[in-house]
């Protein structure tokens, strides 16, 4: 846990926040308490997670000319497992990759009530100004005082 160096802003977009290095759950409180201690007075923090999970094992895909994304989600205690596998055009040839991701899920309200514990005033948001989250989603607008 390095210290973060003072800034007026610090933004945590694309719901990094959520993802697990281990199995074991863990508190944004921490992590909040050194956001707070990097900002200045009236410095702000914007960041979005998931609040979550599906209720049910869900698929998807995204393609692009030369490359697909397949995606499951599966609902697990505490959160989401994300299982993806990548295919990509190499000459006249395709290369796949798997990869998991553990994703914790967070409480809106308890995220909401663990900035203000820290010092924050905090909204919760379901968009940035005109741009609407995915479902299951949650931006959160923090001032320091």
């Amino acid at each position: 846990d390095q210290r973060l160096p003072p800034c007026v802003g610090i933004t945590v977009v694309g719901e990094p926040l959520n993802y697990r290095t281990s199995a074991r759950p863990r508190s944004l409180e921490p992590l909040l308490r050194r956001f707070y201690r990097a900002l200045r007075p009236g410095g702000r923090l914007i960041f979005d997670i998931v609040t979550e999970a599906p209720a049910s094992e869900t698929r998807g895909f995204v393609e692009g000319s030369d490359w697909t994304v397949l995606v499951r989600r599966s609902p697990i205690a505490m959160g989401l497992r994300r299982d993806i596998t990548v295919y990509r055009r190499h000459g006249q040839q395709y290369r796949r990759s798997d990869e998991t991701h553990w994703v914790q899920v967070y409480q809106g309200a308890e995220v909401l009530a663990s900035l203000r514990k820290v010092g924050f005033k905090a909204q919760m948001r379901r968009r940035y100004g005109s741009f609407e989250l995915l479902p299951r989603r949650r931006a959160f607008f923090a001032t320091k005082a």
